[in-house]
C-alpha cells in the first residue's frame, strides 16, 4: 500500500515508530513518505537530496512506474555515509 501525503500528515508519533520498525524490515521502501518515515526526514528535503547531491541513492528501475522504489540497505549505506543516523525507537516518550 502506498503511504500518501495525507496519510503521511495524519501519523501520531507510535504509528511513526511502528511503521519504521516495519520498514527497516522491509528489502524496499516505496515512495518518498515511506523514505521520510524511515529516515526522520522531510520528503521535501528529501526530493531536493535526490536532485542536489549525486550520492543520493538511485532508485531501482522497473520496480514500480508510479513511485520510487529504493532498495532499505543502500538508503542505510547513504545515510552512514552522510553521518545520518539511524535511530530505531521502541519506546515511547514519556508526558511530563
Amino acid at each position: 500500500m502506498k503511504l500518501t501525503k495525507k496519510a503521511f500528515d495524519a501519523l501520531t508519533p507510535k504509528q511513526i515508530t511502528d511503521l519504521r520498525n516495519e520498514l527497516a524490515r522491509r528489502k524496499w521502501i516505496r515512495g518518498y513518505f515511506e523514505l521520510a518515515v524511515f529516515t526522520g526526514m522531510n520528503p521535501n528535503t528529501l526530493r531536493l537530496y535526490k536532485w542536489r547531491h549525486s550520492d543520493f541513492p538511485k532508485p531501482d528501475q522497473g520496480m514500480s512506474v508510479r513511485q520510487n522504489v529504493w532498495d532499505r540497505k543502500r538508503v542505510e549505506s547513504w545515510m552512514k555515509n552522510r553521518g545520518y543516523q539511524y535511530q530505531q525507537q521502541d519506546h515511547a516518550e514519556a508526558n511530563t
